[in-house]
């Protein structure tokens, strides 16, 4: 798949919907998504997408209008260890 493909899908899940009360379901398949194919997107040139990824999930794992599920879904291990050093390498625990 190229590149541009793999930024848009995890682009769309994020943005859509209100960034107060976002869709639930959208925030659970871009974490799938990120668990699965993470590692091939975090690298220079997406850089900037994985980084609006990291932070909007950060301020959903904080969200309490969210369900405690999806805030948990949010800040599973294996997403937050692909960001554990921005300005390292990264690598898919």
């Amino acid at each position: 798949m190229s590149h541009t493909y793999l930024t848009a899908v995890p682009t769309q899940l994020i943005t859509q919907g209100n960034a107060e009360n976002p869709n639930e379901e959208d925030l659970e398949a871009l974490c799938k998504l990120l668990g699965t194919i993470g590692k091939a997107l975090d690298h220079a040139k997406a850089a900037q997408y994985m980084n609006i990824y990291f932070q909007r999930l950060t301020s959903f794992s904080k969200n309490q209008k969210l369900s405690s599920r999806i805030r948990y879904v949010v800040q599973l291990p294996y997403l937050a260890g692909m960001r554990v050093q921005p300005s390292r390498s990264r690598h898919v625990c």
